[in-house]
């Protein structure tokens, strides 16, 4: 009877049976789980019916809906019997039943709810059946233990059973139900598993598995859900970004909090559940060690409970361990999804030159790596002051008001890491402004390999990288300085309340109620620890939380301020603008009778992007449909300004651009061409069309090319199509604009990189009468200096240089070609083969052994890689430091868990309670042993920040970017560049900031690890039975990870590179993506790449935390154990040593959850090192020849001798030159010639030492192999095709040799008028004057191509003269130049290297005229001609004036080869006769009569001719007498428009108009095939 009135009572419980009485139960048990269920149902039940239906009904659905009826029959049951039952009936019985009752049929109906609009289990559901499944069984125990409840008990055992098969039918996936094929494809393993898969990390097993038994491909990782879908991220957050006030401070962290508040909150009630389950320890201790210290033993119910209450607690903190931190790795997925896709978009509406700075690069690296690490300050810091509150007030408990005191440290943790973030943010983002500014410079080096290595800059280069590593690593120490402080103030705060507890028991309050000064009770002294211990880890994270949450701020900072850059505005409307006329210049009226207009300028003045001062002004024209217009203008003058505003691109300061079509076919002068195959590169975005594909390539001329690559239209092209020969690329991209198919098509001389016959024949393939865009009616504008054009295009707009714009119809008038030719001196080559060279770019095919290998040696644990970290740090500081490390006792350390010297002070208290607890000076050495351990973890910090890391970022840096600079022009033609930049960028941030910390808490903490081991074991002598299980599951664990953990480092910076690449590659053609349309198209590219880069990033983190969980169940495993151990066999051990354990387990289960961070960390920064050996050990570089001692000017003659020379860029590359020999001799010119591919850049890079050869090559004497490759470039100066930035100024441009070093006492004023003058010459000296000077930076000036190839020869001049070497290589140096330029420049370098040996690449051949030798290039094999006299050279030597047939004429100047066209009659004359001809005869007026000649038949006589009257016509006389283009080779046939290039005259028909008026026929001119 005392049982049944004991349970009407709530409280206490009943001791007799051991258990609570029932009225507890039904309230605690019973009524609240069942009243949160019926409320969460209700809301989650409203939340599901509005969404749409994802799961289709199925067996799964049958079954759980039977086992959900079932479970109801046995709550009604259950009522039934309670009702029944009066004698245990208490005031909440029936309440209690009926709630049960509501609840399994709001169960029932929300399962077959949840089932159809939900993918799986939701936690909640979970939570709620298994805590329900507990207390059923709790209830099946307290019914069974009083009689008369056996009914009562069997149906609380029938619905335990029943909610377990519910439970595990939770379970099954439901991916086969799901209706969304799309969903069903984004939905992965752990994205439809239930709660217990998820929360125990099951689903993550056969990716463990996976990747130890072999190795791990993308395509193994399962996919993370729907929800984290890029597209999805992107659309719910972007609305809200667009809505802030982007001038509020913190406007995006605010628009990611306002997104992100309910994921932040399951993260702070898991961690809160995690808090809950860790202050248990303390009070179980409690009870243990007065278990422990009683005379009698207890009884084994109170055993049985206290070793069941340890399982709970410790089983909570891992479960609630793997919660939290599983939901922040979710949560931090999310927060880089959106922040990613973001900056993508942004992308793609800044302008080009803005988003080729690499900011975003950086920002989605490096400070995407802070913003995941530091976003969990956001919940840890209330969570932390509500754990100093908790700690505070159950100390209460032990040492009464003394409990305040932990308040010191608290407020102490807030007010310094207040301050400490505040300035450790701002210096972390002034260090990763640092690391941005490198990586932006690093990414336009590595682009610009080729012509760097070949100008001999290799060395320089590098030099100046690490120079700019140096200024990273200056910049990082303020913040290193920071962080030591921030650390060394945690270990304070984190010993302080240890110190202060212990003090405030022994002087003031007591432990026990006696007086100070009495004794050290162990029953009280360890739990008062181990609450200590609670409150040490949160203080120290406290202090630290702030300084992350002010980094984060930083970051996010960062980020805002690039997605506020401004956007790149189109300045052009559609259509006629409002206000303006119809009306037309009058050149136009015919056309202007329809209206119908492509573009439009009405008054405009035009300004590069981001300029403010027009280079055009008051631009008033119209350009029809269906026209094909070319536009000309001297170099400098505003052609590709003009061109680009009809993009959108330039900056128009007033008037306005009209274009009707804003989808653009555009082709620009630096052709953007993508690291993918060719075909891929001209289809782009649209769909493939067989057709239409062959006829574009047919068009450009690409078909031979593709026979000769190893793929074929499969070849992939290489990053900035550096497998490509200049040709082809600009080909490839009037591919490109062809195949698109665009009602405007934009062109902007990409002619120039061609040779003169396939320019021709491209040009007349594309515009011509049956060309391309002619046949579509396609309206085109180019850029061009080829005379050619004047047989195609409708109109010219000519631009003067001074800002005027003018547009002709083309009549096809000698005057008008004259404009044109004068601004080109192309002559015609003969006709060539299709040609192309390959370099090793290819597609990856199957792995060779040796890359299988690589592949597998990621899954093994290789120690080796240590020794590169330990070498860059220097032995003789490392080992000292590690020493200290490992055997000095240290405070609290870096991370947040009490240090060795803990360890020591925890024995040390041992010591003191169980031989002198009422001596109160052992506290001298337990406060001395802390402190003294504080001071040398500081100095550790110090020596770690200041010296350690600095040292092995600068080292790792110098080897990185050394192999860089000396890799093969093989490897970086074919390597992906973000691969290279991702070296430079995450790896080296991974090595400089993670690297040496987690090194050092690794080894610490695996040191601490195992002494808190040993005496955790001493707490029960028998528990030491389970060591030999615990190491050998600790090392089959570790086994496991660590094979995966390897592989999907790699694999997470695999699978960002593509990402980083394409980023780059859509900062370089952003405005061809604009100019066509793509914006979408790329976007969405941008994200299927990000949404390939989430797997590896989250599956990393998931494994981790798999790691932590398990080795969460192992402390639940030492703690059970213990706990067994120490009740059941109480004589093994004593009070001091039991709590001592026991509050080594409290700590032990931080520890190792700090410990797997370490571990991690170390793991991941070894991965670092890892990929960084692989790229130094595995990229092919230039062999080190020994520094062979050379005269100071060599080569001081310039000879050059080949030999039989046969080279190829790699063994797996077709040969580039075969059998090549060649005699040059000292200051001889070599003019070499060929089609685009043909092989000349080969040999100039041949002779530079870039390919592998075989036979001899000499230059004064000395064989080439014996000279180390950066001396050989050094000494000679090369002009390259490709234009050299460095950035900087115009000085430091032409200078670059003096890059990144320290500037020696020199005459700068002399230097710069040098300088000066060589610009003067090269008429380019007042286009940068304009903006500044030498000091002026080479972004702002805004140089043309044609200018930059100007300055490039500058350079190459300068560099002569600094070196006085007598080899000098030109590659197309003024392909893009116009010909006064032009003729200048070639008559100023000719001065300049007078009496240097100059071996030249040219398609314009008057630029070669000159040459001593000819060097024709055809398939790598060489034909070489010496220069011989021509007859007009004769002739115009002794000063004949010569009448010659037109044909033979030719066929003597084209070696004999039949031209197409009839002969007719044309003078040659001297240069005095022209100069007559021009002064008495020029722009005269010349009537000439023509008879006109009628045929009759006469039915007698037959055929009768007659004569009627003349009929007239008016010839103008245009004669040229510029004698400077006549010197330059430029020939003119002027009256009937020819063009024909001769080098010591003109033809002029004077004597033409009488021969053909005698032949009466004025229309019919005397060339069969209608040659004009």
């Amino acid at each position: 009877m005392a049982s049944k009135v004991a349970d009407r009572a709530f409280w206490p419980p009943i001791a007799a049976i051991f258990d609570f009485t029932l009225k507890f139960e039904e309230y605690i048990f019973t009524i609240t789980p069942s009243t949160i269920a019926i409320v969460t149902f209700s809301c989650m039940l409203f939340h599901y019916m509005r969404r749409r239906t994802l799961v289709r009904n199925g067996l799964i659905l049958w079954l759980k809906l039977l086992s959900a009826v079932i479970l109801v029959a046995i709550e009604i049951s259950s009522l039934a019997t309670r009702s029944t039952e009066s004698e245990f009936l208490t005031t909440a019985s029936i309440p209690a039943a009926s709630l049960d009752l509501v609840a399994s049929v709001a169960l029932a109906a929300f399962i077959f709810v949840e089932h159809r609009h939900a993918l799986r289990e939701s936690a909640f559901l979970g939570l709620y059946l298994s805590i329900t499944f507990l207390l059923d069984i709790a209830k099946c125990r307290s019914y069974f233990r009083r009689t008369g409840l056996e009914a009562l008990g069997g149906l609380a055992a029938a619905a335990a059973i029943i909610r377990l098969t519910i439970i595990i039918l939770e379970e099954l996936p439901r991916t086969a139900l799901i209706v969304d094929d799309e969903i069903r494809q984004l939905t992965g393993r752990e994205a439809a598993a239930g709660f217990w898969t998820r929360s125990l990390f099951l689903w993550l097993n056969p990716l463990i598995w996976k990747g130890y038994r072999g190795t791990i491909a993308i395509e193994d990782i399962s996919e993370i859900g729907a929800e984290f879908s890029s597209r999805t991220l992107f659309e719910q957050f972007h609305p809200r970004w667009l809505t802030r006030d982007k001038l509020a401070t913190l406007c995006l962290a605010r628009a990611l909090l306002s997104q992100m508040w309910m994921y932040l909150l399951w993260c702070f009630i898991a961690r809160l559940a995690f808090t809950g389950c860790s202050f248990a320890l303390p009070f179980i201790l409690l009870r243990l060690t007065d278990v422990i210290s009683a005379n009698d033993r207890a009884s084994g119910d109170v055993e049985d409970s206290l070793i069941g209450a340890t399982i709970l607690a410790l089983v909570g903190i891992g479960l609630s361990r793997g919660a939290f931190q599983q939901l922040n790795n979710r949560l931090t997925a999310r927060v880089r999804g959106v922040l990613v896709t973001e900056m993508l978009d942004k992308c793609h509406r800044i302008s080009q030159s803005e988003a080729k700075k690499s900011a975003a690069m950086t920002l989605m690296s490096t400070d995407m790596e802070s913003i995941a690490a530091d976003i969990g300050a956001l919940y840890r810091i209330p969570i932390s002051i509500l754990e100093v509150g908790l700690s505070t007030y159950f100390l209460s408990f032990f040492v009464g008001q003394g409990c305040f005191v932990v308040l010191f440290p608290l407020a102490f943790s807030t007010l310094f890491g207040l301050y400490i973030g505040s300035k450790s943010g701002g210096a972390l983002s002034a260090w990763n402004g640092k690391i941005q500014a490198r990586v932006a410079e690093t990414s336009k080096v590595i682009s610009q390999l080729r012509v760097i290595k070949m100008l001999g800059l290799g060395p320089t280069a590098a030099s100046y990288l690490q120079h700019l590593r140096q200024i990273d690593i200056e910049y990082s120490k303020k913040y290193r300085i920071f962080t030591a402080i921030l650390m060394g103030a945690a270990i304070l705060t984190a010993l302080l309340p240890q110190l202060l507890i212990v003090a405030v028991g022994l002087f003031w309050t007591s432990f026990d109620g006696s007086a100070p000064f009495e004794t050290l009770p162990a029953e009280r002294i360890f739990p008062c620890l181990s609450i200590v211990a609670l409150s040490q880890n949160p203080l120290s994270d406290l202090l630290k939380a702030y300084a992350s949450l002010s980094q984060l701020f930083a970051c996010l900072e960062r980020v805002q301020t690039y997605l506020c850059l401004p956007e790149s505005e189109d300045p052009r409307t559609k259509g006629l603008p409002n206000g303006i006329d119809e009306e037309v210049p009058p050149s136009n009226e015919k056309k202007a009778e329809s209206g119908e207009y492509a573009i439009r300028f009405s008054n405009a003045s035009i300004a590069p992007h981001g300029a403010e001062e027009p280079v055009l002004r008051k631009i008033d024209l119209s350009i029809p449909k269906s026209t094909i217009t070319a536009t000309v203008g001297a170099s400098g003058s505003g052609k590709s300004t003009l061109l680009q505003s009809l993009l959108g691109e330039a900056t128009l300061c007033s008037g306005s651009i009209c274009v009707e079509e804003k989808i653009i076919g555009y082709a620009d002068q630096t052709a953007w061409i993508q690291n993918i195959s060719i075909r891929e590169n001209i289809i782009g975005k649209l769909p493939f069309d067989q057709q239409r594909y062959n006829t574009v390539v047919r068009a450009c001329l690409l078909e031979e090319d593709f026979a000769h690559l190893p793929e074929g239209d499969g070849y992939l092209a290489g990053s900035n199509g550096m497998g490509l020969s200049g040709g082809q690329k600009h080909r490839i991209a009037a591919a490109r604009a062809a195949y698109c198919g665009a009602k405007l098509v934009v062109l902007d001389d990409i002619f120039s990189a061609l040779d003169r016959k396939t320019a021709v024949a491209v040009l007349s393939r594309l515009c011509g009468e049956n060309g391309i865009f002619r046949k579509a009616g396609t309206t085109v504008v180019l850029s061009t200096y080829l005379p050619e054009c004047l047989d195609i295009v409708d109109q010219v707009l000519f631009i003067d240089g001074e800002g005027g714009v003018a547009l002709e119809d083309n009549s096809h008038s000698a005057s008008l070609r004259s404009k044109i030719e004068e601004l080109d001196s192309h002559v015609s080559g003969p006709a060539e083969k299709a040609e192309t060279q390959s370099t090793a770019t290819k597609r990856p095919k199957e792995m060779s052994d040796s890359e299988l290998e690589l592949l597998n040696s990621r899954r093994r644990q290789d120690m080796s890689l240590y020794a590169l970290f330990i070498n860059s740090v220097g032995k003789r500081y490392f080992w000292p430091w590690i020493l200290v490390v490992i055997c000095v006792p240290l405070g609290e350390s870096m991370t947040g868990l009490l240090l060795l010297m803990n360890r020591f002070a925890g024995v040390y208290m041992r010591v003191w309670v169980a031989n002198a607890a009422s001596n109160p000076l052992y506290y001298i050495g337990y406060a001395g042993i802390a402190l003294g351990g504080s001071v040398a973890s500081v100095c550790s910090f110090i020596l770690l920040f200041r010296t350690l890391a600095p040292r092995s970022a600068a080292g790792l840096h110098e080897q990185l970017a050394d192999t860089v600079m000396r890799s093969k022009i093989s490897y970086f033609a074919s390597a992906d560049s973000g691969f290279i930049l991702n070296r430079f960028s995450q790896d080296m941030t991974l090595v400089s900031q993670t690297l040496p910390q987690s090194f050092f808490s690794f080894v610490y903490m695996l040191f601490h690890i195992l002494i808190m081991f040993g005496i955790i074991l001493a707490g029960a002598t028998y528990s030491t039975a389970i060591l030999p299980f615990m190491f050998i599951f600790i090392w089959f664990l570790q086994y496991f990870y660590l094979r995966t953990s390897r592989q999907m480092r790699h694999l997470d910076l695999e699978c960002k590179t593509p990402l980083y690449t394409h980023f780059a590659e859509t900062a370089s053609g952003l405005r061809h993506i604009r100019a066509f349309g793509w914006e979408h198209d790329n976007f969405e590219r941008s994200l299927r790449l990000l949404d390939v880069s989430q797997k590896p990033f989250y599956a990393m983190s998931a494994i981790q935390r798999w790691l932590s969980f398990y080795l969460d169940m192992f402390a639940c495993t030492i703690g059970t154990t213990v706990t067994a151990f120490a009740v059941k066999f109480s004589h093994t051990t004593s009070a001091p040593a039991l709590g001592l354990s026991f509050l080594n387990l409290v700590w032990f289960g931080l520890a190792l959850g700090f410990f797997i961070q370490a571990w991690v960390g170390l793991e991941t920064s070894v991965g670092a090192l890892s990929r960084l050996r692989e790229f130094l050990d595995h990229t092919p570089v230039e062999s080190r020849v020994p520094t062979k001692h050379l005269p100071p000017n060599w080569p001081q003659y310039g000879s050059v001798v080949f030999k039989n020379v046969t080279a190829r860029y790699s063994d797996d590359t077709p040969i580039s030159l075969k059998n090549v020999s060649l005699d040059v001799a000292p200051g001889s010119k070599i003019g070499i010639t060929g089609r685009t591919g043909s092989g000349k850049s080969s040999l100039l890079l041949t002779l530079l030492g870039f390919l592998d050869y075989s036979g001899t090559i000499e230059i004064d004497g000395v064989d080439i192999s014996t000279i180390p490759v950066d001396d050989l470039r050094a000494r000679i100066s090369t002009v390259s095709q490709e234009n050299l930035d460095f950035g900087g100024s115009i000085r430091s441009s032409l200078l670059p040799f003096r890059l990144g070093k320290t500037e020696v006492t020199r005459d700068t004023k002399e230097e710069d008028a040098e300088i000066q003058t060589v610009l003067e010459r090269l008429n380019i000296w007042d286009a940068i004057t304009k903006q500044g000077g030498l000091d002026a930076q080479m972004d702002k000036v805004g140089l043309s191509h044609g200018q930059l190839q100007l300055l490039s020869i500058a350079r190459a001049i300068l560099h002569q003269r600094e070196t006085k070497g007598k080899l000098v290589l030109m590659d197309e140096a003024t392909s893009h130049v116009d010909m006064k330029s032009d003729a200048d420049a070639q008559k100023f370098f000719k001065e300049a290297f007078d009496s240097c040996t100059i071996v030249m690449i040219a398609h314009r051949l008057e630029t070669i005229e000159d040459a001593d030798t000819f060097v024709e290039l055809s398939h790598g094999v060489a034909e070489i001609a010496r220069k011989q006299l021509c007859y007009l050279e004769i002739m115009l030597a002794i000063g004949v004036e010569t009448w010659l047939a037109h044909g033979t004429l030719l066929r003597w100047w084209w070696n004999a080869q039949t031209m197409p066209w009839d002969y007719d009659i044309d003078v040659q004359v001297s240069g005095a006769t022209m100069k007559g001809l021009a002064d008495n005869l020029n722009g005269t007026e010349h009537l000439c009569a023509f008879a006109e000649i009628s045929e009759t038949v006469d039915e007698e006589a037959g055929p009768v001719v007659a004569t009627n009257s003349s009929h007239n016509r008016t010839y103008l006389l245009d004669i040229n007498p510029h004698h400077t283009e006549l010197n330059s080779g430029g020939g003119y046939n002027l009256i009937d428009g020819r063009c024909i290039d001769m080098e010591n005259g003109m033809f002029v028909d004077i004597t033409e108009l009488r021969e053909r008026a005698s032949q009466g026929d004025p229309g019919v001119w005397s060339c069969k095939n209608g040659h004009l």
